[in-house]
């Protein structure tokens, strides 16, 4: 049976890319325009290559205009998969596992500047626990979310100082129990299993129960000998 739906329309633009949006943009607005994909709207080259033009500014630009080009492609002619190693002409190296081009998984990341990051990764982003070396010498041990500190870690400056807590979105929140229930401070504390008590705090702890417990001693004597 032939199909007999006919649209109709003053202008037809075939393609809902760059181009295409540009042009229907710029055409009179008493025009009915029509624009056709072949699929999706959000699988048009344009919108893969993150709203933009992938365009190679200059030769530092290289890394990034190479990974929106196969971005772009869904990694097609070039899938990386499995154990690997990758070296990037910055100088950044990853050994590691891929899955569809991505990072994933366990695997190490050698920056060129001298940081080091050595953990889990999910879609090529720091995710999960891992530890990050910089190259002034600071260590954080931890949960990542995102490439960034998110969850109980510990923080340790280059002099020695630790910070040991939660943190979210690379910001230090404060002490806090770990997943091993072990309770850290930063200084002037007590470590037990399961609970931190900073000494002042638990002094006056140790004190008021102290107090207590002899208040209520002297009230049952007293009460006894009447």
């Amino acid at each position: 049976m032939k199909n007999t739906n006919v649209m109709a329309c003053d202008v037809l633009i075939v393609g809902t890319g760059v181009a295409g949006l540009y042009c229907a943009l710029n055409l009179p607005s008493s025009l009915n325009i029509v624009i056709i994909s072949k699929a999706r709207a959000e699988e048009c080259d344009s919108y893969l290559a993150q709203g933009g033009i992938c365009v190679l500014k200059d030769e530092s630009d290289y890394d990034a205009y190479f990974e929106d080009t196969m971005r772009a492609g869904h990694y097609e002619n070039n899938l990386r998969n499995g154990q690997g190693t990758y070296t990037w002409a910055r100088g950044d190296v990853f050994k590691g596992n891929w899955v569809n081009g991505e990072r994933e998984g366990q695997g190490r990341y050698e920056f060129a500047n001298g940081a080091v990051y050595e953990g889990e990764f999910v879609l090529s982003k720091f995710e999960g626990e891992g530890k990050y070396a910089s190259q002034n010498g600071s260590v954080y041990v931890g949960t990542f979310h995102i490439d960034r500190r998110h969850g109980y870690g510990v923080y340790t400056t280059p002099g020695g100082t630790e910070l040991a807590g939660n943190w979210e979105n690379n910001k230090y929140m404060g002490t806090s129990y770990s997943p091993k229930g072990i309770m850290t401070s930063v200084r002037g504390a007590i470590y037990h299993q399961g609970q931190l008590t900073p000494f002042g705090i638990g002094l006056i702890v140790v004190l008021v129960l102290s107090l207590g417990w002899f208040a209520f001693r002297s009230f049952r004597t007293g009460k006894e000998t009447k």
